[in-house]
């Protein structure tokens, strides 16, 4: 089912500041930026690998939405862990059939050959879990 730690999400008030954190104070170097959209909000990632994962610094300008909604909540700091998967529409069907509660009623595509599933925290200890699948 797992296969390893595909990344650690932060939510960020200013994403470029925090790259800069990154790369200037760690060594660290941006391997990729992205902007997509999620529920109706503008959010711009940018993913620094560490290792083998990926730390995914989340930005956004809006002022609703997930991350916008964490970032009042809770501040800048860690969002969700990820955890690599093979075949997660099946883990989601087998998974949601015992009960287990998801954000989303669905897997999501989230850009070529990724797919997505969050749980609720609730399920693990008020942590937010990731399931992703990379093709």
């Amino acid at each position: 089912m797992t296969k390893k730690i595909d990344h650690i999400g932060m939510i960020v008030k200013d994403l470029d500041v925090s790259i800069t954190n990154y790369t200037s104070k760690l060594g660290l170097e941006v391997k990729e930026i992205e902007e997509i959209e999620v529920e109706g909000a503008k959010e711009r990632l940018a993913f620094i690998p560490v290792g083998d994962t990926t730390i995914e610094l989340i930005g956004t300008s809006a002022e609703k939405g997930i991350a916008a909604d964490f970032l009042k909540e809770h501040g800048e700091g860690i969002h969700h862990i990820a955890i690599q998967v093979e075949d997660i529409d099946q883990i989601f069907k087998d998974l949601k059939s015992k009960g287990v509660k998801f954000a989303w009623d669905r897997v999501i595509e989230r850009g070529p050959g990724t797919k997505i599933a969050f749980f609720e925290a609730k399920e693990f200890n008020g942590v937010l879990i990731e399931l992703v699948e990379r093709r």
